[in-house]
């Protein structure tokens, strides 16, 4: 499996308490909808620290809300992540 860049950034900064200033990090992860953004990145480094959710899991994930709340819940059940691609049709 081929590791998307974004995630490996996002991953990354994960690692190395970062939050992420990644334009293509803040959208792929939903945290431009994410109120308040702080407990979602918490949520992710959290799920990444401990080994709940992987980086492959992450990269098969980025830009898919519903694919990241499933990643999240394992950490935080109160969460949901929400992305611009959930708001666009199937493409044609």
């Amino acid at each position: 499996m081929t590791i998307k860049p974004v995630a490996k950034r996002f991953h990354d900064d994960l690692m190395l308490d970062s939050m992420p200033s990644s334009p293509a990090v803040i959208v792929d992860f939903g945290f431009n909808h994410a109120r308040p953004q702080q407990r979602l990145y918490e949520a992710y480094q959290k799920g990444a620290r401990a080994g709940t959710f992987t980086l492959e899991e992450m990269s098969e994930a980025v830009g898919d809300g519903p694919a990241l709340t499933r990643l999240i819940h394992r950490v935080d059940s109160s969460l949901e992540v929400v992305t611009d691609y959930d708001f666009m049709g199937e493409p044609m």
